[in-house]
């Protein structure tokens, strides 16, 4: 990145700066890359009938197949579970892709 306020920029800047690549992701065959997340539901619509607060979303990136399981917490026993369950029924996938946030971190290290 290039700053203008930057001495140490402006002595190794050769005028051609060029913007960060951003990669596309790429899949090109089903199970090869599973994208998980998980959703809080907004208290709006929970009308706590249920114990369900979350919900953990399980994409396969190629063939959008699908997957939704109502969570009590995000614990992640419970993600596993969901995620075991899923990958039971459509084949164990060469990358699971989520972001790195605390909760995501605990289950999947």
């Amino acid at each position: 990145m290039y700053i203008k306020n930057c001495p140490i920029c402006q002595q190794t800047h050769n005028g051609n700066f060029k913007k960060p690549y951003n990669a596309q992701i790429i899949s090109n065959n089903p199970k090869e890359r599973y994208v998980i997340d998980i959703t809080e539901i907004p208290k709006e619509i929970n009308d706590n009938k249920f114990n369900y607060k979350y919900i953990f979303d399980i994409i396969d990136y190629h063939s959008k197949l699908c997957g939704s399981y109502l969570l009590e917490t995000k614990e992640s026993n419970e993600i596993v579970v969901c995620l075991n369950d899923f990958i039971s029924h459509y084949g164990n996938p060469k990358i699971i892709q989520c972001e790195m946030n605390i909760v995501m971190k605990k289950i999947l290290l």
